[in-house]
């Protein structure tokens, strides 16, 4: 949009004949286009490093779901990525629409859509919970490394809902138990919400 602004400005004020007036703005459209070109990439290259193992390393020792997360959230990428929402947002709420994703890759996508700030990854978010059967609650042993409680976190973040209270770490099976519930008071907070 600010390239096209620019090539009218260009029109506007410049009283040169309409061949140099037209080269300055395909200059303008084809820097511009690169320059998106090369953050596209770079977008892609940061999402498709989340599921790496070099990614992963620094929670080898985390004891617990809020240690992972503390940390996913620390990372360069995460915050890379949280600070480019416009292109980002999109790019993983897609992928999470059409792709079947490995479960590390998913919690660090929750991860970059929670401290992105962006609530259009709410209704996906709500989406992943609900899709959860209830099978997974007796299959799981251990939560750390399942997308579930990390979804919850980045629910909990976007929503405002404040089911982590300071000193206290809730129940991920608790959580799970009660996903229903917690996902009703969601919507009803977003159906009450101001429209922008």
């Amino acid at each position: 949009m600010m390239v096209r602004r620019t090539c009218m400005l260009l029109l506007g004020l410049l009283s040169v004949p309409g061949v140099w007036t037209l080269v300055g703005c395909t200059a303008d459209n084809e820097a511009g286009g690169q320059d998106a070109m090369r953050e596209r990439k770079e977008v892609l290259e940061r999402l498709d490093r989340l599921g790496t193992k070099e990614f992963w390393l620094p929670t080898a020792i985390a004891s617990g779901y809020n240690t992972v997360w503390d940390v996913l959230l620390d990372s360069e990428e995460v915050r890379w990525l949280s600070a480019h929402t416009e292109d980002v947002v999109p790019e993983i709420l897609q992928r999470i629409r059409t792709q079947n994703i490995h479960n590390h890759t998913l919690i660090a996508y929750f991860a970059v859509l929670a401290e992105s700030g962006d609530v259009r990854a709410i209704p996906a978010l709500v989406e992943y919970v609900e899709s959860l059967p209830e099978t997974e609650r007796r299959r799981n042993v251990s939560w750390q490394s399942h997308p579930f409680i990390y979804a919850m976190l980045a629910l909990d973040k976007l929503a405002g809902l404040a089911l982590w209270k300071p000193g206290e770490l809730p129940s991920a099976t608790e959580l799970f138990d009660q996903r229903a519930e917690i996902l009703r008071a969601i919507r009803l907070r977003l159906k009450n919400r101001p429209n922008p």
